[in-house]
Formats: C-alpha cells, structure tokens, sequence
C-alpha cells in the first residue's frame, strides 16, 4: 500500500543526494570551525568543559541541531556571541535539508502527474476510452503514485479540454484534446 509513497521518497533522495551531500558537508565544516572557535574563547575559562578540539564538537553538534543539553555552555563574552551566531546559523543549516528534500518532492510529483496527463492524453486521442484502457490507466496511476482524486481531475480536465467548441463556429478549439503536448 505504502510501496508508491516509498519509491517517491527514494526517487527523491537519488535526484537531491548531491544537494544534500553538499548541505552535510558545509554542517561538518561549520560544526569544525565552531568548535574551534568555540575552543579558542573556552577552553581557558573551562578546561575541563572544552578540554579538546574533538571535545568541543559535541558542544558544536548539540548546539547546531538546537538541542542545547546544556552540559557545555559558554561564559565568556566571545563564546557567547559565538554560540548566539552558531545556535542562529543551526537552524537554518536543520531546514536545509528540508528544504532540499521538499522541493525534490514538489518536482518529482509534479513530473508525475504530467508523465499521467500525457499518457492519459494520447489514450483518449486514440478514440474512446475502453475497459481495457481504463485498466492501463488505473496501472499507470498506481504506477507513478497518483492519487484517485488526482487522477480523476486529470481525466476530467482532459475531457473539458476535449469537448471545448469555439462559441461563434462550433468547431473544436485549436489544441482541444491535445493538452500537454
């Protein structure tokens, strides 16, 4: 039942890994510097707090995500303008990926939904619409994921497309019943 949804998702995640790939490597690098920024203005003021370098990340992890466990906070007046200025670019880097993964989303089900009406088109310009089509047409919708309210909207526009008669003639529109082509 969920094997559609799931494809989508996978679909997505092929077309955007390179996008998000691209965000998990600025998060690693911005986690970097702010931990050694962060120890740099710290690790005098709490050794035993920001003791390392490798220490320090998970202050940078736990503040980047905007967890903020409050294990590792900062006293000095130059980590706390760091932290203020890591905590603010956290959580724009936590809605990048989002970001990504969403209009991917966006575009993968809109090809969708264009790759039916197309497909659905050249069937209904073939003649009328068979039992036969009608099952090639329910296989290509739960093929590419589309709703039933979708894909009857889709079908009824193609319809109103194709049934559109010039008021002052009576003859077919210029590129009724042939949307999307």
């Amino acid at each position: 039942r969920y094997a559609p949804v799931v494809r989508l998702f996978l679909d997505v995640f092929r077309e955007e890994a390179e996008s998000i790939l691209a965000a998990l490597f600025l998060l690693l690098v911005l986690m970097m510097v702010s931990s050694s920024l962060m120890f740099l203005a710290e690790h005098e003021a709490q050794p035993e707090a920001f003791s390392t370098i490798p220490k320090t990340m998970w202050w940078a992890v736990v503040t980047l995500t905007t967890v903020g466990y409050g294990d590792a906070v900062p006293i000095t007046t130059a980590g706390k303008i760091i932290a203020g200025v890591v905590t603010i670019i956290g959580v724009g880097m936590v809605a990048l990926p989002t970001g990504i993964l969403l209009a991917g989303l966006q575009d993968q089900v809109h090809r969708r939904r264009e790759q039916f009406r197309r497909k659905v088109d050249n069937m209904m310009t073939e003649g009328s619409i068979s039992s036969r089509k009608r099952a090639r047409i329910e296989k290509l919708r739960e093929d590419l994921g589309i709703d039933e309210d979708m894909a009857n909207d889709i079908l009824n526009s193609l319809r109103e497309d194709e049934n559109r008669l010039c008021p002052h003639c009576g003859k077919p529109l210029q590129g009724a019943g042939t949307t999307g082509k």
